[in-house]
């Protein structure tokens, strides 16, 4: 383990693949045994809070995820039984919390390119160094903020390293007990994901218990899954689109040159955005037309453009989903973003660090803020300081910030 000198970077650990599951997260549950307990409690209260209809459903869904579990039938199962273990968690309501974690995940992702060969400081989340490096004309980085109104959430929130035969082949941001990947990057592939909550009418409580039952994956394992084993990009952004998932969600992808945002219903694909690529000159580049097209017919939207930012709702101003200023959230990113582009300002993390400490990106549910860069292999994630944000110190050098207070 390596404790940052950052004061807001989150701890990092090991886990080794090679281990026994039973007991692959032993030493991680061990230091948050009793911070974990405040999750539970507060998970428990908001389902006293739903009224009797709502704990008979739940308790009858942990029962059944409990007998799945115990017969194995369940991915990471063995994992969850560990967990179980350490943490005195029922194994029923231990799978149950892992759906939970990914039910009402509002974000903001953005993949950002640098074409102008500018200098992209990432430090490493290695757990034996940290590095800076030069990125090649039309790198991308993938950074995100995950907002969810459970502020005891920032007291789980770690990086985890994931190591097999002596190396890493993954590093993830995660909550303590939950096994599944929301926000990570693979070694051999180079490729970054981050996921965010989307709302759908294909996408509702019934509707993820059937395709739970139905083995569908919950999508934190489906990331875990295909980051730890596809050996490239196409590899992984093909299984993100393909496979079956239990719940709607939105998935930004990126690798060194090239990247993806897939709108996801549990069977198909609503959209695909890509950062442009100069060899396609196939894509849609009118995102308003593509839009006024599904209208007309169920075929997949394509959009692109040169830089990407993902909230919780579509591209265009979408009001009946606007969740927690998800409309003015993307706005003041693809404003900020396009400026950079535009003037050549080097996009360096201290100026992403900025940008993500400004209302409403930063608001009163953000639990942490993660950059992720594939061509380094690299991942810094902080927890915000209430007032100044995700920034270091008390001194904000960005004077365009206007802080969480100010609605700019």
């Amino acid at each position: 383990m390596n404790n940052s000198n950052n004061n807001n970077r989150v701890r990092q650990f090991i886990v080794n693949l090679d281990d026994n599951p039973y007991h692959r997260w032993d030493h991680v549950a061990r230091e948050y045994k009793d911070k974990i307990k405040d999750v539970e409690r507060y998970i428990d209260q908001s389902l006293l809070s739903g009224g009797w209809l709502a704990r008979g459903v739940l308790a009858s869904v942990q029962g059944t995820l409990g007998v799945m579990a115990k017969l194995n039938l369940v991915a990471y199962a063995k994992e969850l039984k560990g967990l179980s273990r350490e943490l005195s968690i029922p194994l029923g309501k231990m799978v149950a919390m892992q759906l939970i974690y990914e039910a009402s995940t509002c974000c903001t992702s953005m993949v950002i390119p640098d074409n102008q060969n500018n200098q992209v400081d990432i430090s490493s989340s290695s757990l034996s160094s940290s590095s800076s490096s030069t990125s090649s004309p039309s790198s991308l980085v993938l950074a995100r903020t995950m907002d969810w109104s459970m502020d005891c959430l920032k007291d789980i929130t770690v990086e985890i390293d994931f190591h097999q035969s002596g190396a890493s082949v993954m590093k993830a941001t995660t909550w303590v007990g939950y096994v599944g990947v929301l926000t990570g990057i693979a070694s051999q592939s180079k490729t970054a994901v981050s996921i965010n909550y989307r709302r759908s009418d294909k996408g509702s409580f019934m509707d993820n218990i059937k395709n739970l039952i139905s083995y569908k994956w919950p999508v934190g394992y489906l990331v875990r899954h295909v980051l730890s084993t596809a050996t490239n990009y196409q590899a992984v952004a093909g299984t993100l689109e393909l496979s079956g998932i239990v719940a709607p969600c939105f998935m930004t992808i990126a690798t060194v040159d090239k990247g993806i945002v897939l709108a996801r219903d549990p069977e198909s694909v609503f959209r695909k955005s890509h950062v442009r690529d100069a060899t396609n000159t196939q894509l849609e580049p009118n995102i308003q037309t593509s839009f006024n097209n599904k209208n007309k017919n169920n075929n997949c939207i394509t959009t692109q453009s040169n830089y990407f930012v993902q909230t919780n709702n579509e591209e265009q101003n979408d009001n009946d989903n606007n969740f927690l200023y998800s409309n003015e959230r993307r706005c003041l990113a693809k404003q900020q973003l396009a400026k950079w582009i535009e003037t050549g300002e080097p996009v360096t993390d201290d100026s992403i660090w900025n940008l993500f400490s400004t209302f409403p990106i930063h608001n009163d549910d953000t639990i942490y803020g993660t950059i992720m860069n594939p061509t380094t292999y690299s991942i810094e994630t902080r927890i915000p300081n209430t007032r100044f944000g995700f920034n270091l110190n008390n001194n904000n050098n960005n004077k365009n910030n206007k802080g969480m207070t100010s609605k700019y």
